[in-house]
């Protein structure tokens, strides 16, 4: 019989509060009104943005003097749809002579380099705005200022004023406890002055598009809401405030989107429009869009967005869809290379990397190993004597601020909270792992090892129905920063049948109040070896395909009942 039990944790196990309230409660929120009834108006002010009108007076005075103007994004979905966004506003709509730039991983690397620049200067640039990177590259915008003008927009952390000394006084401006380059002529940074406002970079390249659209009107900014919206889900962004009512609102623009790509990439991975989630944006749409910039290169997946041929969207999203297979493949095989060089392994954060491993996936292997082991993982691939490398964290445990307490050993970093980007000398390795390691002691974080799950409260069968459903719904869309409800049932009589899915999948039957189809992925050993009464953690979602439509609880966790 086995022995596996979780810590699972009820937050609120009132007994005479309905689930609205109780999901209310756990989620601590607090303007009722806004969260239920997420409308465009609530959206934060355009000019509360910092240089946001500034460069929108810029870009319409260069687009005035027929300017060439480039825009130079980044290679996730963030960055494409960023730089797919301004592109089409530019050139549709203000008849722009703009050209988009997306950077190649594996030459460029991220954000402004000598090699970007440079093409964008020999190719004519008067004006350069960066999408999604930027806010950090202050020696390359000081150099080239002379010759281009530039401006930023990104939502990634600044550079902390407390490393000042590292950087020529020219070449920085000290605003608050940040630095940001003295020479770009605007930097659209959405926490400069406003510390709350958490948006991804697709929604920092839209307000800009916004400021514009202020300044001369005209266009119907609502029609970029679906890249908005995609951005922001796989870029991780918390799914509440700003980004709740632009996940609700993309998601509706979505089901009638006009965007050839989007239409192409659902045809192709079978996705009902009338049904997309977020799970498809985050699971399905996202992933064939990054392939390319994780295979190949990332202007692939920005002409997908970009075209309005919808044959030729149908032939990209077809490549599009072959790399992610491609990707998906290869991610398996250095992931197991991976375990295998962590063997025995016992440092809290750890750093695994190998020679030529594809740089493309190695931040996909670094989110399954802190998934698996339950500790921020680093994974880089080793090139000449350097380690281009992806750190993943989890929740609660800064990564971006151990690295940054530790960056004296590398050559560059970046990134967020909970995933960051950096390249070091392999032979400085060590000790940056070493001082990575008594940064986490000391900053007093803990790892939970027992696999804590947190579940809103605990139900009987008899209670899980449609109203149930309907009620757990009106709190979507969910995602990060606003998890799906989970729910707790105990002491119900393990399944005498039941199919088995591929390798670790099954599905079966209960009948209660409501008939209910049971989904465990990833749970078929579990449910073998548990014994004759469960206990089951859940969420809940309905089966559009089936007869009279069915309850489906998707199971997160089982084990032998507790009692």
């Amino acid at each position: 019989m086995n022995t596996k039990k979780f810590d699972i944790r009820v937050l609120n196990s009132s007994k005479d509060k309905s689930i609205k309230q109780i999901l209310i409660e756990n989620r601590r929120i607090q303007d009722v009104e806004k969260f239920f009834n997420p409308d465009m108006m609530y959206l934060h002010d355009v000019g509360s943005v910092s240089g946001i009108f500034e460069s929108a007076k810029l870009v319409l005075e260069h687009i005035r003097l027929g300017s060439k103007i480039f825009i130079h994004g980044d290679y996730d979905v963030d960055g494409i749809c960023s730089t797919a966004i301004l592109w089409s506003f530019l050139y549709r709509y203000h008849k722009a002579n703009v050209v988009p730039i997306i950077p190649d991983r594996f030459v460029d690397g991220y954000g402004l380099s000598e090699n970007t620049v440079q093409k964008m200067i020999d190719g004519g640039a008067s004006l350069i705005i960066t999408v999604d990177c930027g806010v950090k590259d202050v020696e390359i915008i000081s150099k080239y200022s002379s010759k281009v003008d530039f401006i930023i927009t990104d939502h990634h952390k600044m550079i902390q004023a407390d490393l000042l000394d590292q950087y020529k006084e020219s070449e920085v401006i000290k605003i608050g406890q940040n630095l940001i380059p003295s020479k770009a002529k605007a930097v659209v940074h959405p926490k400069l002055y406003n510390t709350d406002l958490e948006i991804c970079g697709a929604f920092v390249a839209w307000d800009l598009c916004r400021a514009i659209n202020e300044l001369k009107p005209g266009v119907d900014m609502d029609q970029y809401l679906d890249l908005v919206a995609l951005a922001t889900v796989c870029d991780l962004m918390p799914i509440v405030g700003d980004n709740r009512i632009i996940v609700k609102k993309g998601l509706e623009q979505c089901r009638k989107t006009t965007n050839a790509g989007i239409r192409a990439i659902c045809e192709v991975a079978k996705i009902n429009l009338e049904e997309i989630d977020v799970y498809h944006l985050a699971f399905v749409i996202g992933p064939i869009i990054n392939a390319s910039g994780r295979i190949e290169n990332a202007m692939v997946a920005l002409r997908l967005l970009c075209t309005l041929d919808l044959v030729a969207a149908k032939s990209l999203a077809i490549k599009l869809n072959n790399l992610n297979k491609i990707r998906q493949g290869l991610t398996l095989k250095y992931f197991r290379e991976a375990e295998m060089k962590l063997h025995q392994d016992q440092n809290k954060v750890k750093f695994v990397y190998g020679d030529d491993w594809p740089e493309g996936i190695v931040g996909l292997i670094a989110s399954r190993i802190a998934e698996k082991y339950r500790c921020p993982a680093i994974v880089g691939s080793l090139k000449k004597g350097q380690v281009k490398a992806s750190a993943r964290s989890l929740e609660g445990i800064d990564i971006l601020e151990l690295i940054r307490r530790s960056s004296s050993y590398l050559i560059k970093f970046g990134g967020h909270a909970l995933a960051a980007g950096l390249m070091i000398d392999e032979k400085k390795i060590e000790p940056f792992l070493d001082n990575v390691n008594k940064e986490f002691e000391k900053l007093n974080y803990k790892i939970d090892e027992n696999q804590q799950i947190l579940v809103d409260t605990e139900l009987k069968l008899d209670d899980v129905d449609f109203k149930l459903f309907e009620d757990v719904s009106q709190f979507a869309p969910f995602g990060y920063g606003n998890p799906q409800p989970q729910f707790l049932v105990r002491n119900i009589p393990k399944p005498t049948e039941y199919q088995k899915m591929g390798e670790n999948h099954f599905k079966t039957k209960l009948h209660y109040s409501t008939p209910l189809d049971i989904l465990g992925f990833d749970l078929i050993e579990d449910l073998e070896m548990a014994g004759e009464v469960l206990d089951l953690v859940f969420t809940l979602e309905k089966n559009q395909k089936a007869e009279g439509k069915r309850l489906v609880l998707k199971l997160k966790a089982l084990q032998t009942a507790c009692n």
